[in-house]
């Protein structure tokens, strides 16, 4: 594939020391607790331990409920924001090609045509590029937020002016709650959430859709399945989730267990090269409602992620404080609320350092293989991709949030001055 090397591609060996440990684990217990608990109270006696009425009622201090739809996954709620806006066949919406799937699924699955441009300079929508790609069959712009850092939406605003063009706010990387922070939403636009894995809140997948604009709101419920996630679905993203961390461990501790524990499906097969084997098609989106122990999950974290956040916030700056005299790194600067990912630019190879830190227990990720670059999607790109081309090669990002302490923060800053 153009522009791609097997070093381009090489995942370092993977890490379970303290650091990665309390990382993805931490709260996990209470939720299969949850899971387990109402599940067998709901095949025996028909309902739930938890009141489903009291779990939503309570939610609506954080989600409005009458401005707040619940579904399986982001990926679901952009497709519901696509079809209650009236976007289909011959339409287009607008996204940065520095992007997941999980965002253009929904717009192919919907009939509308994605349009992918280059990102900026910090990952973001360019928003000189989303100027000259507007014309009349566009119909909305999805702001995706990467890494935390936020889209600048008051630019694509004047830059909209009179077109009739949606803005759809990704905060899946960025979660900023209605009752936490309602300065942020505006009526005329529709915001989505996620809490799949590795995002500020796991409940075992689920998503979200808001907008203060009641009418468009009406709009969606009406087309929302009746579909709900099962609880026998819930506990097979249980399973997978322990088949997946124990996968990790086998690999980082017991390696010479790792072939017989593949053969026996007891473990996932691990690879060492990052995928991008394509199917040739998109992954068609599938809405269903979500489940209520899913709700009462969400719940419980939203209370922690209130309780917990001003930590996160407060390590991610002393991260940016610390990290930003190191030498051959540089930081993505922008504006944050509740960042997803402490993300820095390496300038020497960032998969030798990922390496390294990885030997230390210090996980590192990187996302994304540009949209542009996979062939299902390249017939959606325009133009030149000078940002995303280079930006997707160097960027990495390191832990940072609750329940990360200062002493592991040190280790992770001393790691890296090492390392330069």
């Amino acid at each position: 594939m153009k522009n791609l090397s097997k070093n381009d591609l090489l995942y370092p060996p993977p890490s379970f020391g303290n650091i990665f440990l309390i990382y993805p684990w931490a709260g996990m217990v209470k939720d299969k607790f949850t899971l387990i608990l109402n599940t067998i109270s709901n095949i025996f006696i028909g309902k739930y331990i938890f009141s489903e009425t009291e779990i939503r009622k309570k939610l609506t201090s954080y989600f409005p409920s009458d401005k707040t739809i619940f579904v399986d996954s982001g990926r679901s709620a952009i497709l519901l924001a696509i079809q209650g806006l009236g976007i289909s066949n011959g339409d287009e919406v607008i996204i940065s090609s520095f992007n997941c799937p999980a965002v253009i699924d929904p717009i192919i699955t919907s009939g509308a045509t994605p349009i992918l441009i280059d990102c900026n300079t910090i990952c973001g929508i360019n928003t000189t590029l989303f100027k000259k790609a507007i014309n009349r069959q566009t119909k909305a712009v999805i702001l995706t937020n990467i890494y935390g850092l936020l889209d600048e939406r008051d630019e694509i605003r004047k830059i909209i002016g009179s077109h009739k063009i949606a803005i759809i706010n990704d905060l899946s990387q960025s979660l900023i709650v209605p009752g936490l922070n309602p300065f942020f939403f505006r009526h005329d636009e529709v915001y989505i959430f996620s809490f799949g894995p590795e995002k500020h809140i796991y409940c075992f997948g689920g998503g979200a859709i808001f907008s203060t604009d009641s009418h468009l709101i009406t709009e969606i419920k009406d087309i929302v399945p009746s579909d709900i996630v099962s609880d026998s679905d819930l506990f097979e993203i249980m399973l997978n989730r322990i088949k997946y961390y124990l996968t990790l461990l086998i690999h980082a501790r017991l390696r010479f267990l790792a072939n017989i524990l593949e053969k026996i499906s007891l473990i996932f097969r691990f690879t060492t090269g990052k995928s991008i084997s394509d199917p040739g098609f998109s992954e068609r989106v599938v809405i269903r409602r979500m489940n209520p122990i899913q709700m009462a999950i969400l719940l419980r974290k939203l209370r922690l992620f209130e309780k917990h956040s001003f930590v996160s916030v407060s390590n991610y700056e002393k991260l940016k404080t610390r990290i930003a005299s190191i030498k051959n790194i540089e930081l993505l600067k922008g504006t944050t609320i509740n960042p997803l990912y402490f993300t820095i630019i390496v300038n020497s190879s960032r998969y030798k350092l990922s390496k390294y830190l990885s030997l230390l227990s210090i996980p590192t990720v990187w996302n994304y293989i540009p949209l542009h670059i996979l062939p299902r999607y390249k017939k959606y790109s325009i133009g030149n991709f000078i940002n995303s081309n280079s930006l997707w090669k160097n960027v990495l990002s390191v832990p940072f949030r609750f329940p990360i302490n200062t002493k592991q923060l040190n280790i992770i800053v001393n790691s890296l001055n090492n390392f330069s």
